[in-house]
């Protein structure tokens, strides 16, 4: 297989990966509040970012048990959070629908959200800062110094060992990579090398 093929196929599986975190993030909006009135763009926007959130959680959560990130524990780890979160959104729904009975109240209906001018230009504005930085992305692998020194040596240590039993946190000669930085960005791009079965130092930045 040539390389626009391997890059297809890498392609892909970020895609998987963002997929699934906006499917966690949609699934979770119903604990939250009704689809209904909110604004399709904002829905998909705050459901990815939510679902990375909680699937990066979960990842972190799994290495603090001293379980390493495969693809399986991951999988089941989601696939566990998915039932529950469901389970959960059902439970709410029926305590919701029995106190609209017990009460004869409307809900009132949210207002349709208007798309002008000014939301035209942001969205220009989002979209052009999104096609530089993809294109960036690309081009060039990850060469910035907090990239390489901080979030890409703490994603590869979480990639290959587990909080408990790693030696990284308490090695003073790598204080220089701010050892008690928050986790969510490395746990992310482990995730994205997971799916890709190697660390690449292109497609990691997609999920971003």
């Amino acid at each position: 297989m040539g390389g626009g093929g391997h890059a297809m196929i890498d392609s892909i599986r970020i895609g998987c990966l963002m997929a699934a975190f906006a499917a966690m993030g949609m699934q979770l909006w119903g604990l939250i509040a009704p689809r209904g009135g909110r604004p399709w763009l904002e829905y998909i926007a705050t459901s990815y970012l939510l679902g990375l959130g909680v699937i990066s959680g979960v990842s972190f959560l799994l290495s603090l048990a001293g379980v390493g990130l495969t693809i399986g524990t991951v999988t089941a780890a989601l696939l566990v959070t998915a039932l529950l979160t469901e389970c959960a959104i059902r439970f709410i729904l029926i305590r919701r629908r029995a106190s609209m009975d017990t009460t004869d109240t409307a809900v009132p209906e949210r207002d349709e959200v208007e798309f002008g001018l000014i939301d035209g230009c942001l969205l220009a504005v989002i979209l052009a800062a999104t096609i530089y930085v993809v294109a960036q992305m690309f081009l060039l692998p990850l060469y910035a110094w907090d990239t390489w020194a901080i979030w890409s040596l703490k994603a590869k240590v979480l990639l290959h060992e587990t909080v408990p039993t790693t030696a990284y946190f308490h090695d003073a000669s790598l204080g220089y990579s701010h050892l008690n930085y928050p986790l969510l960005v490395p746990f992310v791009q482990a995730l994205a090398w997971l799916s890709l079965g190697r660390t690449d130092q292109l497609l990691v930045g997609l999920p971003f």
